[in-house]
This record gives C-alpha cells, structure tokens and sequence, in this order.
C-alpha cells in the first residue's frame, strides 16, 4: 500500500470538497465515538499503519477517494489517445478480472469504446480453488471451473457498449499461478466459443509464440520457442472453421431474462467491516450466479448506479450494503420479482447502520427489520426449511422482525429466515446450493423464465437464436436440444470438452 503525501493532500482535498466542513465530516463518521474528533482537515491522515482499527467511514471515504483518483488517470490516457487517434480508431482496456480491480468498474469503463477482458480460466480457477479438496479441484484441473470464464464474461459484458473482446485468451500453461497445468485437448478451442456464447466481438491470443528469455519464458503461445505449432493452433484453426458455421455474430447479445446487481461499494464495505470469516462479498454473488447457470439460465449483470432494470423478469440482489438513489429508483422502476440477499441496505453512505435498522429504505420493498446478525464457522451453522426441506444456514446469519409479509422459510427454531410481499421476497441468511438452487426454480417458473437442469460439467448460453452447450466432461454429454433442432457445431453427444451448437 503506497501512501505518498500527494495521496494525503489529495484525499484532505477531496474530503473538504465532500463533507464541506470538518464538522460536517465528524458527524457523518459519527466521530464522537473513542473521541475520535478533528479540528480541522490537516489533522487527518490516510487509514494506514494505525495503532488500533480506524473508523469503518474514513476507510470507506479513501476507497472512494482511491477509486475516483484511478478512473480520472484512465480518463487522462483515454482523451490523450484520442487526441491522436483517427476518427474510426477505437480505444479499448483489458481488465483482469473485473471483481479485482477494487474500484468502480462502471466508472472506470465509461468512456472505453468498449471493455476487453484477459481470459485465463486456469490461473483463475487455481487461484479460486486454492484450498479445495483434491478430489473437488482436478475434474476442473486442465478446464478450469464452470462457471468463473462465464461470471468474468457477463461480468464484462454488462460493462461494454455492445460487445466486447476477449484481448488475452490463454494458450496453454502460463507462468504466474501457484500450479500451471495444460489445458485438456479441446479446451482452447472451447474457451474461444465460449466467449463468442457471451458476447464477445472478437477473441485474441496470448501470445503468438512463446518466448524463450525474460520473465515469461514459461508462459505458452500458439507457438513453441522453436517457431513450431503448439498444442493449442490446430484447436484455433478449427474455432476459425466454427466461426464460418456459425455465421453473423455482429448483432449484440439481448438482454438476458434475469439480472444480477453488483456495486463496488458493497466489496469495499466487506473489505473494511469483516463480521464474519465466512462472507466474501464476492463469493455470495458468485454462489447466486451458479445456481442459476446450473438451471441453464442466462444471466446479465448490471452495476448498481447505472441500473435499468426494465424488461427483467428476476432481479436478484446478492446483497447491495449501501443503497443510493439511483439503485433505489432503478428497484422501484423495475418490474420483475426482485430478491434481497442478506445485508442489503445494512448501512448509510457513510458506513453507519441504516435507519431505522438494516434494510433501511429497502423496507419500502418488504416490510423487515434486522435486529441482530450472528455470523458462524462453517462447521456450526444452523438451518432453514423451505416447503417441507432442510438446508444449511451459516456464515451470516439475520434475526428479523417481520410486518405485513409471508414467511416463505424459517430457521431451526421456527424464527422467519426468508419474507415476502408482493413481487419482493428478503432472505435473510447465507445458505447452501441446494437451497438458492430450489429457491430459482420456484421463481423463474413463477417469472416465465425456461430452466434447463444441467449436471456440473455441461453449460448452456444463448446468442440469437443459437444455443450453445459446452461440456467439460471427460466422457461425451447428452447435448439439451430441443426435438427437431438444427445442429450448425456438433451434434446431440458433445464430446469429451466440447461444444454443440444449434438453433
């Protein structure tokens, strides 16, 4: 962490700019607290190398101080491009993944032509699955796991304008995770029509021969150090013969009939306020977003503060802790069932308990107060019942007081655990697979939205009127299609990593 006096002047100016008067700043970070209470704004320093925890406000302040200096020094390099650039040049960046970029991502990415993206699923996935189990990791050792290329591609997507590029599709084995395997035969290949599935306007390689000096000696290209063909060129000439099959792909993705609400400002408060070991903002978003791949559903993600959430038949709200006016008039404009993951509206933008307890001015969708949070270790969590069903609930967990709503689910001691009224339903717990998965059935059948069951190595996505299975299996798939459908890339058994497609 760099924290230059240039940071330190800067971030005193854009408090004063913010907060008007250091008055004005001590009451909104409730200052009070520990005597914690600035006479003026040169008294305050950056949220580092404290002797005891600094104010949960301050550190939220600086994130967003922070944030904003990046996106103004993107924009510095944006406009200095295009001053030099020709009127049909476009300007592009690629982010690596845009869950760890740990600033605004719609801001950052405004005034791109449109967003690329670096896809390298295995790096990714190692990373992701540092501490599973053998035995979980190596069926998505050499494929990487389901669904992260696909949270990182719609992730991207609903950042762009239109479509979008895939600027580093990984070869082979790279050089900078903790374990770097090779790919499976196939994968190359099937990553390429993945990112064509999602979206993408064009998928580049990195790199086009591997170097044999310097600092990524080790990391693979379409071609050897010897300038001869490696593994991965005959799997990129045949996606370049798929691509001819599969015919025009300029027209940009519709929207997808479920939308998933993220907001950085729901990472950064996880980052600052850890109650719990358990909860990753992250991985909740992540958890949500498989279950409903695993239904075969496609999935949008759209940014809290530039939310249009018209046309939607579900929004799903993993958790939003700070609720602003544009993400509350979004909700509201919105006409599709919504549901509330646990902590949404916990807290004020200046990092204090909403008002009148948590969910603040989301009780204006169900009538709930959250009174107390526990949050336990994975190994002693408690459960919900759901239509008859038992299933975990951990981590995070929200005792709530209930108005005029139904009680869709409890806890084991009969306590309310998920409400509804009307189009709006709150959950108010962390909970298991099994049960988001049985929750998004019942939903999308309720919302018109077609579900298709798929086993943990089969993945469906849908552009235009094509539909297109990949399957990253060892054995051949069974390929969803309905009777009588036209198949324009392989047929009804996908092979070993493979991929169908048909309309």
């Amino acid at each position: 962490m760099s924290a230059p006096d240039a940071a330190l002047r800067g971030f005193r100016g854009w408090l004063q700019q913010r907060y008007g008067s250091v008055d004005g700043l001590n009451e909104a970070w409730g200052n009070v607290f520990w005597s914690m209470e600035y006479d003026y704004f040169d008294q305050i320093d950056l949220p580092f190398f404290t002797v005891c925890e600094t104010n949960p406000a301050h550190r939220l302040a600086y994130r967003r101080f922070a944030s904003e200096q990046v996106v103004r020094f993107h924009d510095v390099m944006i406009s200095a491009i295009r001053r030099h650039a020709a009127p049909h040049q476009w300007v592009t960046h690629n982010i690596i993944p845009p869950a760890t970029t740990g600033v605004d991502n719609a801001a950052l990415t405004r005034a791109l032509d449109f967003v690329s993206y670096d896809n390298y699923p295995l790096g990714f996935s190692d990373q992701l699955m540092a501490k599973a189990s053998a035995d979980a990791w190596k069926p998505f050792m050499r494929t990487g796991h389901p669904d992260l290329a696909a949270l990182n591609f719609d992730s991207v997507r609903g950042l762009s304008k239109g479509a979008w590029w895939v600027m580093e599709q990984q070869p082979g084995p790279v050089n900078w995770a903790p374990h770097n395997p090779r790919p499976a035969p196939g994968m190359v290949r099937h990553w390429t029509l993945q990112a064509f599935a999602h979206g993408a306007a064009c998928v580049a390689f990195f790199r086009w021969r591997q170097v044999p000096f310097a600092q990524e000696q080790m990391h693979a290209g379409l071609r050897r150090p010897d300038d001869m063909p490696a593994a991965a060129w005959t799997e990129v000439e045949q996606a370049a013969l798929d691509m001819q099959r599969l015919g025009d792909l300029s027209v940009v993705a519709a929207k997808s009939p479920v939308a998933i609400i993220i907001d950085p400002v729901s990472g950064w408060v996880d980052d600052i306020e850890r109650q719990g070991a358990g909860y990753r903002y992250d991985a909740v978003v992540f958890q949500y977003y498989r279950a409903l791949r695993g239904l075969g559903v496609d999935v949008d993600f759209v940014s809290a503060g530039d939310a249009q959430l018209a046309g939607y038949r579900l929004v799903v709200v993993p958790t939003m802790a700070v609720v602003d006016d544009a993400a509350f008039d979004a909700l509201h404009a919105s006409d599709g069932i919504l549901l509330l993951g646990p902590r949404a509206g916990a807290k004020t933008a200046e990092f204090s308990m909403s008002e009148g307890l948590p969910p603040g001015r989301l009780r204006d969708f169900v009538p709930v107060k959250v009174t107390s949070v526990e949050t336990l270790r994975a190994d002693c969590g408690g459960s919900i019942a759901y239509k008859g069903a038992a299933y975990e609930s951990g981590r995070w967990r929200e005792t709530i007081e209930v108005g005029d709503t139904d009680v869709i689910a409890t806890y084991e001691d009969g306590a309310p655990a998920a409400v509804r009224a009307g189009r709006s339903i709150y959950l108010a717990t962390l909970t298991d697979d099994a049960f988001l998965t049985n929750l998004f059935v019942d939903l999308c059948a309720e919302a018109d939205v077609q579900i298709t069951p798929l086993p943990p190595t089969l993945r469906l996505r849908r552009r235009g009127e094509l539909t297109f299975a990949f399957n990253l299996d060892s054995v051949s798939a069974r390929a969803p299609a309905p009777t009588g459908a036209e198949f324009v890339i392989g047929g009804s058994d996908i092979e070993p990593y493979g991929v169908a497609v048909w309309r």
